[in-house]
């Protein structure tokens, strides 16, 4: 039996705003069995760097630290466990200020 990874957004759902002063994306991520291996996310197709805290497997993208401009944008976000199983989140969201 195959358990998937799971990624439960914490502060973003389809069509999200976020501003300059609330500007970081949360999630968490998990894998059950065999743990995290790799975790990749994007926005609009271009890879943007997400900082991961195992202790909490909490997982975040600051939309500042990667310039992201005001307007709408597309989040994909893989996350792939030890045995290569991955599991995708994607929404969108704009970016208000």
């Amino acid at each position: 039996m195959t358990i998937l990874n799971t990624i439960t957004p914490l502060n973003i759902k389809s069509d999200s705003q976020f501003t300059q002063a609330n500007a970081i994306i949360k999630f968490t991520i998990d894998d059950a069995q065999s743990g995290i291996k790799d975790y990749k996310a994007y926005i609009d197709g271009k890879w943007v760097l997400a900082e991961y805290d195992q202790k909490i497997k909490r997982l975040s993208i600051n939309l500042n630290k990667e310039q992201i401009s005001v307007g709408n944008h597309q989040l994909e976000l893989n996350v792939k466990d030890e045995k290569n199983n991955t599991a995708t989140y994607s929404t969108t969201f704009k970016k208000i200020s």
